[in-house]
């Protein structure tokens, strides 16, 4: 008597030859097919939004990379300067900061997209592409209650999806 499995399944034991075992295997069946199908469906349907929550924060993390250089800047303006900068320092054209904050942009930061409010310093970044388009992201500075002249975090907010937001920024 042949054992249950192991070598009875290639027909050793119960000596079918190669062309009986391939005319006894006849592929999988239409319900085994759509079973599979449909797990695959439920995974991707799980899948999905989590990957795309995954390319926003990417997205929105590219939008305060481009800004980290005029946080730095405005954060030693503010402990030099004792005050925010003016509306003539931010102004994009003639402005020393609004210039430089209209130069800046990314793959899905828009083309002069960045901007500073006048005595306030709050930076707003606009994307023009990808899973945040048309929305904005907003950091505001904190100053130093003991000091006045030390930022010492910087707040996020604005129109952009809060998922996309940084745990930091959260």
């Amino acid at each position: 008597r042949p054992p249950q499995w192991g070598l009875a399944i290639c027909g050793f034991w119960t000596g079918e030859t190669m062309r009986e075992i391939k005319q006894n295997q006849r592929g999988f069946t239409l319900i085994e097919l759509m079973i599979v199908i449909a797990i695959i469906g439920i995974l991707a349907s799980i899948a999905l939004p989590t990957y795309m929550e995954y390319v926003g924060r990417a997205q929105a993390a590219e939008g305060i990379k481009v800004s980290s250089g005029l946080r730095a800047d405005i954060a030693a303006y503010v402990a030099d300067a004792n005050h925010f900068p003016t509306a003539a320092e931010t102004d994009a054209t003639n402005g020393t900061f609004g210039r430089s904050a209209s130069l800046l942009s990314g793959k899905y930061v828009r083309n002069g997209g960045v901007s500073i409010a006048a005595n306030t310093g709050v930076i707003t970044v606009e994307f023009g592409a990808g899973a945040a388009s048309g929305t904005n992201l907003t950091m505001t500075p904190t100053l130093n209650t003991g000091n006045n002249v030390q930022l010492i975090q910087w707040q996020c907010g604005g129109t952009i999806n809060s998922h996309y937001l940084p745990t930091t920024c959260q």
